[in-house]
């Protein structure tokens, strides 16, 4: 397989490189390894060198090696640019050449046998050996000479050039070829046609890393559009134990920086992280704990004599609720069940709420402010009333009820109208006793005091 490697210098080409040949070395030490990569000391993996002149040829390799090439855009087989227009032949040949030449100059002082075989070398026709060539022909000859050469020129390139050409046989030998460049427009078409995977890094504000894209073909430019279309990417951190391995032309020194765009919304980032974790971990162990993870874990907490008695009560209750949704229904006011059901809450004081809940309420003489007045609870015999009015030192004339507490919530106007006379109609008196004795302590009650008492709470009955 053909991969190709393209990134801008110090992106890590060579070190991702140096990586892959570590791992293979020490997965199957018995591979051969070529790799031009400078200053290569990984045991196991051999140099090789190239250059225009005298370009490494990958088909002189032995069948299965795995060959690294670095810069490949360098090599003249593999640039789009052509780096052979100031090739030379070698100088052995140039020489052989330049002999030829050196020989028609010379030809008059030659012995005959060379004069015969340089003649019919070069094609010469001639019915008679010519003693000596005349200029014409000898310019004729020289020409043929230097033509010969250009034409071993150019084959000698087009040898070079069959080393990029027959990549696309590689595979039948069992190659694996790595090719390294800075950008994959520096590469000819036929290393092109025989990529079979491209990979493209980039390295993010001189951090230790770099984002590895893989494609599945050769792309030309590299963009948003293409970055969306990759294969597959990664986040590869550089090794950099390996840089030990080889001469880099950048050790990776440089330090990482983030510009303030993306500083902030990091910060950000963290921030809301670890205030997240902060809460869950308060609310995990109690510091910001709520009142309903409270009653779970209080109801949790409870013994299990608790629970018991609590499931015991649920049957009990479900069946007296039931009762008084029938019961409070006209239609079933006289059947037996309800008949019972209403004897039953009489005879226990009991009473039902607006919502059908079927309650108790015991009213403690010891505890006397401990029963609460819910009107739609409880059906009571008596309420506050006013009865009286006192002043108190200050000059301030108070109202007070039947049992000579003070009523605040009386104006002073009201109090006045009471102590000229005026009383409001009673509408709960029963019976003329009732209504005699209530008037009785309202005539009781018109003194007006003019100290105020020690105890606020002191009745009015003596009044």
């Amino acid at each position: 397989m053909l991969t190709a490697i393209s990134a801008p210098p110090g992106s890590g080409k060579s070190l991702w490189c140096v990586e892959l040949l570590e791992t293979t070395v020490r997965k199957n030490p018995n591979r051969m390894i070529f790799t031009n990569i400078i200053g290569i000391n990984i045991p196991g993996v051999l140099p090789i060198t190239s250059s225009t002149n005298n370009p490494f040829d990958w088909r002189d390799l032995p069948d299965g090696s795995l060959i690294v090439f670095d810069e490949a855009h360098e090599h003249p087989a593999f640039s789009k640019t052509d780096l052979l227009k100031n090739y030379q032949l070698p100088r052995y040949i140039n020489e052989l050449y330049n002999n030829q030449v050196t020989k028609i100059l010379d030809y008059a002082n030659l012995p005959t046998p060379l004069k015969i075989d340089l003649l019919n070398k070069h094609g010469f026709v001639y019915t008679e050996l010519p003693l000596s060539l005349k200029v014409k022909e000898q310019e004729q000859l020289i020409q043929n000479v230097r033509n010969l050469q250009k034409v071993a020129l150019e084959r000698a390139k087009e040898d070079i050039l069959d080393i990029g050409r027959a990549l696309t046989m590689h595979r039948h030998f069992g190659f694996d070829i790595v090719l390294v460049t800075q950008k994959p427009d520096l590469l000819n078409s036929f290393v092109k046609a025989a990529t079979s995977e491209h990979l493209i890094l980039r390295r993010l504000f001189k951090m230790q890393l770099a984002i590895i894209y893989s494609y599945s073909e050769i792309q030309d430019s590299f963009g948003n559009a293409t970055r969306k279309n990759a294969l597959s990417w990664k986040i590869w951190f550089f090794p950099k134990r390996l840089f030990k391995y080889y001469i880099s032309a950048e050790q990776h020194t440089a330090k990482a920086s983030l510009p303030w765009g993306l500083k902030i919304p990091v910060l950000l980032f963290l921030c809301l992280i670890v205030y997240s974790g902060y809460r869950a971990y308060s609310s995990e162990f109690g510091f910001f704990k709520n009142s309903a993870q409270a009653e779970t874990v209080s109801t949790s907490s409870a013994s299990p004599q608790q629970t018991k008695a609590q499931t015991q009560q649920q049957p009990q209750q479900q069946q007296i609720q039931d009762l008084s949704n029938i019961c409070r229904k006209a239609v079933n006011i006289e059947t037996p069940e309800c008949t019972k059901w209403f004897d039953d809450i009489s005879k226990g004081g009991l009473s039902v709420s607006s919502a059908g809940e079927v309650k108790k309420y015991v009213y403690d003489p010891s505890k006397p402010y401990d029963f609460e007045y819910v009107p739609e609870e409880v059906n009571p015999n008596d309420f506050p009333r006013m009865s009286g009015v006192i002043k108190l030192s200050s000059g301030k004339l108070v109202a007070v009820d039947q049992q000579g507490n003070y009523m605040l919530s009386v104006s002073e106007k009201d109090c006045r109208r009471w102590l000229d006379g005026y009383r409001p109609f009673n509408y709960f008196a029963q019976g003329n006793s009732s209504t005699n004795q209530s008037h009785s302590n309202q005539q009781s009650t018109e003194r007006v005091s003019t100290s105020e008492p020690e105890n606020q709470n002191t009745e009015t009955s003596s009044l």
